[in-house]
């Protein structure tokens, strides 16, 4: 059986972010936590996808 993808959503680089990509899942990085833009763009682990709501990850989600 394939193994079938995961998202993995937070709003903490590398407690989130990072273990998930790291565990092989795609990560969605939500801006309503800890992590702000300045953190991120000074970051050296790049999110899949960065998203400012729940909203926005239904839409990734159903569109892949």
């Amino acid at each position: 059986n394939p193994t079938k993808p995961f998202y993995m959503l937070g709003d903490d680089l590398n407690a989130d972010i990072k273990a998930g990509q790291d565990a092989g899942g795609k990560s969605i990085l939500i801006m309503t936590g800890k992590t702000n833009r300045q953190m991120l763009e000074n970051s050296n682990v790049e999110p899949d996808f960065v998203v400012d709501n729940l909203k926005e990850v239904i839409k990734i989600i159903s569109d892949h």
